[in-house]
């Protein structure tokens, strides 16, 4: 349940971030080489910048939202792998005490057989 929640956020945090940047885009699609940039939801009066900047600060939220899905992805993998591990000790432990466990009835079956062939060996005598 924690996982799926954290899931969620992050998804919903790269939504927002995504739809953050295409409204700014959108209410500054003609915009020059130095214009005046309005942020939507947090200043009223524009900044004054450039198409470059725009475009640095889209390419920096760019990797950060790619450096989160990266992180998300390794530690999905990470999970996988312990648990392929731990099934995997435990399936060698089982292993390991079938084979015991072999062995022990082995020599059971063998101490059984001399008995019973020396029983007969007695009752023909």
């Amino acid at each position: 349940m924690n996982k799926v929640l954290i899931n969620t956020i992050v998804a919903l945090i790269i939504i927002a971030v995504m739809i953050f940047i295409l409204v700014a885009a959108w209410q500054n699609y003609t915009a020059g080489f130095l214009c005046d940039v309005k942020v939507p939801l947090f200043m009223k009066d524009p900044v004054k910048t450039t198409t470059a900047a725009i475009m640095l600060l889209s390419f920096v939220l760019g990797g950060m939202i790619g450096a989160v899905y990266v992180i998300k992805v390794n530690n999905d993998c990470d999970d996988a792998i312990k648990f392929y591990k731990k099934k995997l000790n435990r399936i060698t432990q089982n292993s390991d005490s079938d084979t015991a466990l072999i062995d022990s009835l082995q020599r059971k079956i063998s101490t059984l057989e001399i008995a019973l062939e020396n029983a007969l060996k007695d009752k023909n005598q």
